[in-house]
């Protein structure tokens, strides 16, 4: 049996503080207030009780979270799909599967943009196939066990401790998972024990040490680690996918510091307003024995000689470090678009020109289209795998279709642009679905095909409904406006045009004053 010095082992790559720290730059909220102090560290001879009120007044503003959300959600406006390359539908079992990919009703789509936003977030991301173990006497035993279904489980990246590659081909050798826990069966018991797994995966066998021991009172580093279960690999291959994005194009790698930067000024500024926004009032006087009263509802009463001063930092110290946190700010949405081809972001997008934009949108295509080959390629590798674990030679027909569409529209923008459109007039109905298909992909980018495409069926019969409504509308008041000509002639002494009874007037004057009963058809005017 190993031990716990083997089992321990990390890859040269790994570090765990450091991945825990990208997660709480994503995440903010308590998650980011409990590693607070890995980002604001204790100044030198800063006394605890300063430090502590320090951290207490620290705001972080999360810039990163929501530029990861972003790419991921433009990344998966077009979700991924199993097709065959052929007119065939897929097998009724890849269509089961891409509905609920997990056993737990996500589907294939959702699993994508998990998979991106953590591997964007943490670098890479590890995917597990799982296939139950065990045999059944009769079909139906094995249908309601579900020894046929094949499960994906994402492994956390920051449990994976070490790993082998095969740089040959992209496979991995083996992989370490490691997992800490304090269980508590039930109400009455204590959390006093700590389980530690170590899950080893290799090409020919999954295999899981644990060791239970009290909290607090870990064994030495030689204690042997029992073996609790040991499953075959029947494929020969490792079943965990590495969904890698890369060193260049690890997203919060790249801004992590400059998010940092801003946090951490940003602090500084809050602290020092917080510290000195209050002056201090200094009171010289030729008697110190006679102090000034003063305080809330009070006046100050001073001596013939005496005068009050009120002491303050300098304020330019403040100003050079607000002007630091907006170019910082900056910063980090311009380390986001050099990951594309060095587009620089040096006005805030609402003073942006036209062509800025359009090359803003331009650098952000670019590394969608990288994420989306790097995602397809993941999935096909899963695809691979699981046919393998069911002895499917189909599987490697199916296709991925899907991740390839990113509209990176700016919603006001949009919305500016259908007005002034609308302004013009452009009788087309086929302009007009479009507008509101452009809309629909803007405002809801993460449906479904199938969901889009019912939305879009909808939106023709409702455009051709509104036309002939329209065409109705104007067929009335066409006859109305003739009925009431011939009503207006017929009495003595009005004009023919007096609709209103003053020389013009309203549609609705004019429908009020119109005939209870519309002629069957409009007639001329009697002399």
């Amino acid at each position: 049996m190993p031990t716990i010095e083997t089992l321990q082992q990390t890859n040269p790559e790994f570090d765990q503080d450091h991945l825990l720290d990208l997660v709480a730059l994503y995440r903010g909220g308590k998650c980011f207030k409990k590693r607070l102090h890995r980002f604001l560290p204790q100044n030198e001879y800063e006394p605890d009780t300063t430090y502590q009120k320090r951290l207490g007044s620290a705001k972080y503003f999360n810039y990163l979270g929501p530029i990861i959300d972003r790419f991921a959600a433009s990344l998966i406006q077009i979700p991924p799909t199993l097709a065959t390359s052929s007119e065939a539908p897929i097998d009724e079992f890849w269509k089961a599967w891409q509905s609920d990919v997990d056993g737990q009703g996500t589907d294939l789509s959702e699993l994508a943009r998990e998979t991106i936003v953590d591997a964007l977030m943490k670098g890479r991301t590890f995917l597990a196939v799982e296939k139950p173990e065990g045999t059944a006497e009769t079909l139906a035993e094995w249908k309601s066990r579900g020894l046929g279904d094949i499960r994906i489980r994402e492994l956390e990246t920051q449990c994976v401790i070490d790993w082998g590659n095969n740089d040959g081909t992209g496979e991995l050798e083996w992989l370490v998972y490691h997992e800490l826990d304090q269980p508590r069966k039930s109400p009455t018991d204590k959390r006093g024990a700590t389980v530690e797994t170590w899950t080893v995966y290799a090409k020919d066998t999954t295999s899981v040490y644990q060791i239970t021991y009290k909290n607090g009172e870990r064994p030495g580093i030689e204690t042997e680690v029992p073996l609790v279960q040991q499953t075959p690999n029947t494929i020969g291959r490792v079943p965990v996918v590495v969904f890698d994005v890369g060193e260049g194009m690890w997203l919060a790698e790249r801004a992590s510091d400059a998010q940092v930067e801003l946090f951490t000024q940003r602090s500084a500024l809050n602290w020092g307003l917080k510290a000195s926004c209050y002056a201090m009032a200094v009171f010289h006087q030729e008697d110190p024995t006679t102090p000034p009263v003063f305080g809330v509802g009070k006046g100050i009463r001073l001596g013939i000689n005496d005068k009050i001063s009120w002491l303050a930092p300098p304020s330019a110290p403040f100003d050079v470090l607000a002007e630091s946190i907006d170019k910082c700010r900056e910063e980090l949405y311009r380390t986001v678009h050099q990951m594309a081809d060095g587009v620089s972001s040096s006005a805030s997008n609402s003073a942006k020109s036209a062509k800025s934009k359009s090359e803003d949108q331009r650098a952000t295509r670019a590394i969608l289209e990288a994420y989306a080959t790097i995602l397809r390629d993941a999935i096909g590798r899963i695809v691979d795998l699981i046919g393998a674990l069911r002895g499917d030679d189909d599987a490697s027909k199916l296709s991925i279709s899907g991740l390839d569409k990113f509209t990176e529209i700016d919603i006001s923008d949009l919305f500016d642009s259908i007005e002034k459109a609308n302004e013009i007039g452009m009788p087309s109905d086929a302009f007009q679905l479009k507008e509101r298909e452009l809309i629909l992909d803007t405002l809801m980018p993460q449906l479904s095909e199938q969901s889009r495409g019912i939305i879009l069926e909808e939106l023709k019969g409702g455009l051709a409904d509104l036309k002939k409504k329209d065409a109705l509308e104007a067929q009335y008041q066409q006859a109305l406006a003739h009925a009431i000509t011939a009503e207006q002639s017929k009495r003595p002494g009005k004009p023919a045009d007096d609709v209103g009874g003053n020389g013009g007037g309203s549609i609705a004057d004019a429908e009020t004053k119109a005939p209870t009963k519309k002629p069957s058809a409009p007639g001329p005017a009697k002399a």
